[in-house]
């Protein structure tokens, strides 16, 4: 006999306006996931840096309780630029699983379903529609890394002395921390939220979208560096997404002694992933919504 997926119900709730009509698919997103164990445990697992971080923080600011413990600060790492860019690396670990196990599924299932046919019959177009699962992964890549990184930094800046280097130096040192941040996670996040929604749209099996998502990152970056070491250069890195998001994230940072590619380069490489990802959704929607496949 024939099994139905009832997920997808007629809405007897109130009309919203044209602007904001496009947040219920984000807002079903969260309400489904925060519903599965797998997904409260990854992400009460995802803040445990930060709660190892604040607690750092705390330990540098308390020089007396370094001081009882034999603990010179000076032999401590310093609160910096490079402290925000690792924390947030290593975040990007957590939000690859995340894409891989819930992204893969935001576009592919509703393809498997014919969904896409029953969004469009509604007053929403596909842009629309892609903003709505967009918001959906990108939202929930921010809350684990921007969210994390601008918390500690604003604690840093609340308990930092007044002598110290951070509150002397806020405004040419400190502040270009928080601009980094910013812009670091807000790129790193929307690459990949679209790399896995481009994924997703490929293919109706949640499963095939989460390899494809895996193969790319990782596959690219390999090639790029086993060229790179024939050729005797850098370049062929940007072919890889991953590389050009560390890299320019050392750019942002004022780390750039550390990055094997130019910040046009790094630049260059995130663009035209987003410009072929976009187009890959684009018309994969045009040809489900006219075709219903």
């Amino acid at each position: 006999m024939p099994v139905y997926d009832y997920t997808y119900q007629t809405w007897t709730g109130a009309r919203r306006s044209a602007w904001v009509r496009w947040l219920t698919i984000p807002k079903f997103t969260y309400l489904d996931l925060f519903k599965k164990r797998v997904f409260i445990s990854l992400f009460t697992g995802a803040w445990l840096q930060f709660v190892l971080r604040l607690g750092y923080i705390y330990l540098l600011v308390n020089t007396e309780f370094l001081a009882a413990l034999n603990m010179p600060t000076r032999g401590l790492p310093a609160v910096n630029g490079f402290f925000f860019k690792n924390l947030i690396d290593v975040q990007l670990i957590f939000c690859f699983i995340f894409a891989f196990m819930l992204g893969s599924d935001l576009i592919s299932k509703d393809l498997r379903h014919s969904g896409l046919v029953l969004f469009l019959s509604k007053p929403i177009s596909r842009w629309e529609y892609f903003l709505g699962k967009f918001t959906a992964m990108f939202g929930l890549m921010m809350g684990l890394t921007w969210l994390q990184a601008i918390l500690l930094f604003g604690l840093q800046t609340a308990v930092a002395p007044e002598q110290s280097p951070w509150r002397i130096y806020f405004w040419s040192e400190a502040l270009p921390i928080a601009w980094a941040i910013n812009a670091y996670c807000v790129i790193v996040s929307a690459t990949l939220s679209i790399l896995i929604l481009a994924s997703s749209s490929l293919t109706k099996n949640q499963r095939y979208a989460g390899t494809f998502f895996a193969i790319y990152l990782v596959g690219s970056t390999a090639i790029g560096r086993v060229v790179g070491e024939i050729l005797g250069r850098d370049w062929p890195l940007v072919l890889s997404p991953f590389a050009c998001g560390v890299d320019l994230g050392y750019h942002l940072f004022d780390e750039s002694g550390r990055a094997d590619l130019g910040l046009v380069q790094c630049i260059g490489g995130i663009a035209g992933v987003w410009i072929v990802c976009i187009g890959i959704f684009y018309f994969r929607l045009r040809n489900a919504a006219r075709y219903g496949r």
